[in-house]
């Protein structure tokens, strides 16, 4: 699971050798796009290597319905057509999501992919600055998906709870970051409830597997 920024601006030829490194790690990669990957290429280039890009879409794998929307919210309308990067209308983020959650719902587990973190957790930057989006805090209190893995901020790794949701932001991939959660994907336990377990890993994660 990546979400996003996997690139930093740049053109297609400075983008191929992540993308073939994050594609050695195995077949099943799921993804959205950050702030930072190019709209005008980034989408194309990971699904002709095979990768699942979620944004705006949805997904069943074992039980589990995955359903996600890359980019970042913001009111200007210069940054929504500008190709070096990926934004959208703040309006569009509880719409879009709405759309892409509703094909996953009669799922017994339902995971939500996204960039951007929910307004109020994981997304204070350095500056103190509440960087979330509204429209996707929104959405979390009215539909409450099992699990959510959020980024952006990436000074706020970590996990926190909006109701019965579980929000992760697992770090930065470039530090040696990354978190593994467990759901139990196994078809016969598809409809449980079962909290998800996380694993954090990296320099001074504390390791070891811990009920979220």
């Amino acid at each position: 699971m990546v979400c996003g920024d996997l690139h930093d601006g740049g053109s297609e030829r400075e983008a191929m050798p992540v993308i073939e490194a994050l594609g050695d790690l195995g077949p099943s990669i799921l993804i959205v796009p950050g702030n930072m990957d190019p709209r005008g290429f980034a989408v194309r280039l990971w699904e002709n290597a095979g990768f699942s890009v979620l944004h705006k879409r949805s997904l069943y794998v074992m039980g589990t319905g995955f359903a996600g929307l890359g980019c970042v919210g913001t009111s200007d309308p210069r940054m929504w057509r500008d190709e070096r990067w990926c934004y959208h209308s703040d309006d569009e983020v509880y719409i879009s999501i709405k759309e892409a959650f509703e094909k996953i719902s009669p799922f017994g587990r339902r995971v939500l992919v996204t960039h951007q973190p929910p307004r109020g957790i994981l997304d204070r930057a350095f500056d103190g600055e509440a960087t979330g989006s509204l429209g996707l805090r929104k959405f979390i209190e009215e539909f409450q998906p099992d699990l959510l893995f959020c980024a952006h901020i990436h000074e706020a790794r970590g996990e926190a709870r909006i109701g019965r949701t579980l929000a992760v932001n697992p770090g930065e991939m470039r530090k040696g970051l990354f978190a593994l959660v467990d759901l139990d994907l196994r078809e016969e336990d598809a409809e449980t409830t079962a909290s998800p377990r996380i694993a954090w890993f990296g320099p001074g994660s504390r390791g070891g597997w811990q009920k979220g």
